[in-house]
């Protein structure tokens, strides 16, 4: 119970700085809770590390990414979908790690986290890139903003992300879980399926992400009304939007980085 009340200030701070709704940061108070309460205290500092690097890149320069809200369906402010669909897979591996404590669990909460980190990254300082985005399926250019587009600054943002989470992980783990771990194979393997989960995230974004069209000015958008009128769909699944492909892609990283895990750390 206290756990919970110390994720619900904490949350509600958040809220204050308006980067939740108010469903959002209930949801937000729990699946901490779940982290502090299944996974111990360095993998909610963990949570946290990922938050602040978040809360950096969201508002980083963020007078030039303005532009981008008619192209993005939701603003920097998440909503509890948004939570969900990021918090999930650490949340469930860390509840689990609470009744089976099977040390595998945590290092793939931790590319979970890695791979939201990466990909929140990769989607607000991507953006920043001088040259503009091409698409991760046909290396043609697209719009900036639009899912499924890469750019260097973004693929480089994309692995300093998980490579911080990793790296903050690994002390940990290393100090206070087990002192004789492969150090350096590990903070390895979690940066790349980190980024794994940051391509697999464009590369859905890019397949089966619902993309629209505004009749009035011609612009490719996530919204399905712009310029006051409804858009046409024109690509994607209209059932799957940022939201779902954030949450499988993270689970995509993270169920083949515990698959491999046994093949290569026996």
């Amino acid at each position: 119970m206290i756990s919970f009340v110390i994720n619900l200030l904490l949350a509600f701070m958040v809220y204050v700085l308006k980067m939740l709704t108010l469903k959002g940061m209930i949801l937000a108070a729990l699946i901490g809770h779940l982290i502090l309460w299944g996974g111990g205290f360095g993998m909610w500092c963990l949570l946290g590390v990922c938050f602040v690097c978040s809360y950096w890149a969201t508002y980083y320069k963020g007078e030039r990414k303005y532009h981008l809200y008619h192209v993005h369906e939701k603003g920097g402010t998440r909503d509890e979908v948004q939570v969900l669909a990021n918090g999930f897979v650490p949340a469930v591996c860390c509840l689990i790690y609470g009744f089976v404590p099977k040390p595998v669990l945590l290092i793939v909460a931790a590319i979970g986290i890695a791979s939201i980190n990466a990909d929140t990254c990769a989607s607000e300082l991507g953006v920043l890139s001088k040259t503009g985005p091409i698409s991760i399926l046909t290396f043609k250019k697209i719009p900036t903003g639009i899912s499924g587009g890469i750019t260097w600054l973004g693929t480089f943002s994309s692995f300093m992300g998980s490579f911080i989470i990793a790296l903050c992980f690994m002390l940990w783990y290393r100090l206070f879980i087990d002192t004789h771990v492969a150090f350096m194979s590990h903070l390895v393997y979690i940066t790349l399926f980190g980024v794994l989960g940051s391509i697999i995230d464009s590369l859905l974004g890019a397949l089966v992400q619902v993309k629209y069209q505004c009749e009035v000015c011609g612009v490719l958008t996530e919204k399905q009304y712009h310029c006051e009128r409804q858009t046409v769909k024109v690509g994607g699944f209209k059932e799957i939007n940022n939201d779902w492909v954030n949450l499988i892609s993270v689970a995509i990283s993270s169920i083949c980085g515990l698959i491999i895990y046994g093949f290569i750390f026996k």
